[in-house]
């Protein structure tokens, strides 16, 4: 339990959740109990007005140094998931919750920080700093990758458990020039729990622990003797699980536990786009192999969307995955006429969760078209 006794506990212990420091791509952008937990003081992000004296707009821009730094990368990585520039309305918006933090903690050389969070109600994003001895190359690791142990368990608040469901999002180049330093942002959202305490409420203690730094090391050479011998011409390769375990090994090279807490500020509320049940054409996949991914009419009962999520309620007793032949998905038109597409997140035989790579302003809808043409608008 939190040491204030508000109650809140995210643990890692059992499954292997490896965060990748090291040589992962963008491209594979999809998903305490002790002493040195500490409460953080939370600084909101802002904007400053424009100001004209010199003097002291260098001394505003020193004292909030940290807070500018924080919210540029934040911004930075929803401007790289988009295909065109964000909105002044989408910049607004992330400005306006981003929520600073600033927690460090420091074990055996390496240095974890959760530098700002924010979240629209269902989905969280934090930013995590990484800070490696000056002899590690982080942004160029070769064959090295370089991981936190642990594992995500669950949130638990005024004796009510939710379950978390969290997603690498992607790592971001802090800039600074230094080859030992890399920023990772984290995608988490709560698995949907009996209770309807808000998981994201200011009375919620989030508590985050991580341990060891693992090195995970790819041999090299044995893989080109492998390619070059055993393999040689063939394309499509699957090693025995004997030639894996030589080919990757792991080594823990940092020893410690990394514990934060921290209270999320202020939590948003989505909106309801429909009024009453609507009737949609959608991908149904079946366990029985008499009705394998087959596109079925389901009844849509509850569609509530989020800045940066959405849930879907339906009848199907079926995984229902909302795209069309085509493959188009469900599309959040905006009132200047931009589309945000809403991607499969996760799916249960009732609900359908999606998420958008981009915040979606939810005053700047205008209408949401969903794969097989009807269109849901907002004013319904």
């Amino acid at each position: 339990p939190h040491p204030s006794g508000k109650g809140g506990n995210l643990r890692m212990n059992g499954k292997d959740l490896l965060i990748g420091l090291g040589s992962i791509s963008p491209k594979y952008y999809d998903e305490a109990e002790n002493d040195t937990i500490t409460e953080v003081k939370r600084h909101r992000t802002f904007r400053r007005p424009l100001l004209v004296a010199a003097i002291i707009a260098l001394t505003l821009l020193l004292v909030g140094c940290a807070v500018v730094y924080a919210y540029s990368y934040l911004t930075k990585y929803f401007i790289a998931q988009s295909n065109t520039p964000l909105s002044s309305e989408q910049l607004t918006y992330i400005e306006d919750q981003e929520q600073s933090i600033g927690h460090a903690v420091t074990n055996d050389g390496w240095t974890v920080q959760i530098k700002s969070a924010l979240n629209d109600g269902r989905t969280a994003y934090i930013i995590l700093g990484i800070t490696a001895p000056d002899i590690v190359n982080l942004e160029s690791s070769e064959n090295k990758d370089y991981f936190l142990g642990g594992e995500w368990d669950e949130l638990l608040s005024n004796n009510q458990q939710i379950e978390i469901l969290s997603r690498h999002a992607g790592w971001i180049n802090d800039d600074d020039g230094k080859m030992n330093t890399q920023d990772y942002i984290i995608r988490w959202e709560p698995i949907e729990a009996a209770s309807t305490q808000d998981p994201y409420g200011s009375d919620v203690v989030w508590n985050i622990h991580f341990e060891n730094i693992i090195a995970k090391i790819e041999d090299t050479a044995y893989y080109q003797e492998l390619l070059e011998g055993k393999y040689k011409g063939q394309s499509d390769i699957m090693f025995t699980s004997e030639e894996t375990e030589k080919l990757y090994s792991e080594e823990i090279i940092a020893n410690g536990i990394w514990d934060f807490c921290f209270s999320f500020d202020q939590s948003s509320t989505g909106i309801e786009v429909i009024s009453s049940p609507i009737t949609v054409e959608a991908n149904v996949h079946r366990y029985a192999h008499d009705a394998r991914d087959a596109y079925e009419y389901v009844t849509i009962s509850s569609f509530t969307l989020n800045s940066f999520s959405a849930v879907i309620k339906h009848d199907a007793n079926a995984l229902v995955y909302f795209r069309n032949r085509d493959g188009e998905e469900i599309a959040v038109v905006m009132n200047d006429g931009s589309e945000i597409v809403l991607y499969d997140s996760s799916t249960t035989r009732d609900t359908c969760e999606l998420h958008s790579s981009v915040p979606i302003v939810l005053s700047e809808v205008n209408y949401i078209r969903m794969p097989d043409g009807t269109i849901l608008s907002i004013s319904d």
